[in-house]
């Protein structure tokens, strides 16, 4: 950060109270970096090692004058070739929201400044602590005391667990029980991939939580599997269409073991399945994609049946674009989901975020089958919402509906019916006449699809992918 920051616009301020406690790792970088030292009155152990750093011999100074040679607030500057001896400003009078101010400071500290051995310190909870309060508010919510009863930690180390949950957004206070914390939709999610992991650390879970939430607002619902030692799963897996997707989160992975990059990614194609690749941010693209060139000679990103994004600043997931080639129309922000040509009333309701995989799809594959062989050309949205049955009616909403049908390929137009303008959908599909229905589509060791020898593609026209 010393070192690259600046180019950057970043410019830091680093205090510390005893130069000597500094590891020689980080001093190193303080001397090859810092452009403006300010010394005040220092203690003996520190005198010979700061007059090195500022030059004081050069500037006729004595390593004592660093320590008795400062009167209080007196500091010692070096900058630019100088070694100045100034003063500075004495503190302003306490005013009259001191009191708020001392306020802020005390909550600042308690949050913030607990020291490392605390208990009550955030930076200390651990991913078995998060699990454990997950898992009291998973069934119903309780009260702080019951939590302690439930979870067996200290008072202070709960405290710093509730902290940090609620931070993330994992928990929140239950609106209809006064006092009592109870699990979010993000805190269920968490908890089912804390629950699968196997050794995975804190960045790899927070990606994969971020991604599965992000996939949720597109309305794709996302299994998480348990992982198993010595058994190659992927960190989560999802259907979109007639394709089914492995999740693979890939953190210090990309730079310390390549080769599970690789493993992972061989074993989703001989599965015939395609490979959504997460990154925590963008930095490691350009290794991956050097790990992945190396193992697969002319791997294309998106037709081959391989994809990247990475999680920006802003928590969103982007796609990593590569010209000539189109990305996922689930995926693409800058573009509409298939289905979506025109805006709908509903298109903001809430994502369901499912423990298994979605079975909407199945279930519209048989109503579309089941109005061909009636001979039916062509389908209203409103027709082929109705025919769903009725626990899927009550929890579904059109546009989710939508966004399925388009993912199976069927192409739709408006047509005015009474008035309206409805969604009529073409049944026509090569699904809907030719075979099983709940296939996995496989693809060869070129990422063609083994059924047709098409080349994967996007076409946002059709709504194939």
């Amino acid at each position: 950060m010393l070192s690259e920051g600046a180019k950057y616009g970043l410019h830091v301020v680093a205090v510390t109270q005893y130069l000597h406690r500094v590891p020689p790792r980080i001093q190193a970088a303080l001397l090859g970096n810092v452009d403006v030292w300010i010394l005040f009155q220092l203690g003996v152990e520190d005198m010979d090692d700061a007059w090195k750093i500022v030059h004081g011999e050069s500037h006729g100074w004595t390593p004592q004058d660093l320590v008795d040679g400062l009167r209080a607030h007196e500091v010692a500057m070096a900058t630019s070739g100088s070694l100045l001896k100034l003063e500075t400003r004495p503190f302003r009078a306490p005013g009259h929201n001191a009191s708020e101010s001392r306020d802020a400071v005390v909550a600042s500290s308690r949050r913030y400044a607990q020291p490392e051995d605390s208990e009550a310190s955030p930076w200390l909870v651990n991913q078995n602590d998060v699990e454990a309060l997950q898992k009291g508010v998973e069934i119903r919510s309780r009260t702080v005391e019951e939590l302690s009863g439930h979870t067996g930690l200290r008072p202070d180390k709960l405290a710093a667990v509730l902290r940090r949950c609620e931070e993330a957004g994992d928990i929140e206070l239950d609106p209809e029980q006064s006092g009592r914390f109870r699990l979010t939709n993000r805190g269920s999610v968490h908890l089912r991939v804390l629950a699968g992991r196997r050794n995975e650390g804190e960045d790899h879970v927070e990606t994969l939580v971020d991604l599965v939430m992000w996939l949720s607002t597109k309305h794709i619902a996302v299994t998480i599997p348990e992982q198993v030692a010595g058994v190659l799963m992927p960190d989560a897996q999802f259907r979109y269409g007639d394709a089914v997707y492995n999740v693979e989160v890939e953190c210090s992975t990309v730079a310390k073991a390549a080769e599970q990059v690789v493993r992972n990614f061989r074993k989703a194609r001989e599965a015939g399945n395609r490979v959504l690749i997460a990154l925590p941010d963008a930095a490691g693209i350009p290794r991956l994609l050097q790990v992945l060139d190396g193992a697969f000679p002319g791997l294309r990103l998106w037709p081959d049946g391989v994809g990247v994004v990475w999680k920006g600043e802003d928590g969103q997931f982007h796609p990593h674009r590569v010209p000539g080639t189109e990305v996922w129309p689930f995926l693409d922000e800058d573009g509409e989901l298939p289905s979506l040509n025109e805006p709908e009333e509903d298109s903001a309701a809430p994502a369901t975020i499912l423990a298994e995989t979605d079975p909407l799809p199945r279930i519209l594959r048989g109503i579309i089958q089941e109005f061909v062989k009636a001979g039916k050309a062509e389908a209203t949205s409103e027709e082929i919402f109705d025919a769903l049955p009725a626990k899927e009616r009550a929890r579904r909403t059109d546009n989710q509906v939508g966004i399925v049908l388009s993912g199976l390929g069927l192409k739709h137009h408006r047509a005015r019916i009474n008035g309206a303008r409805p969604r009529v959908y073409e049944l026509a599909t090569p699904w809907t006449n030719d075979g099983p229905t709940d296939r996995t589509i496989g693809l060869d060791e070129r990422g063609t699809d083994r059924r047709d020898s098409r080349r994967w593609s996007s076409d946002s026209s059709s709504g194939n992918n």
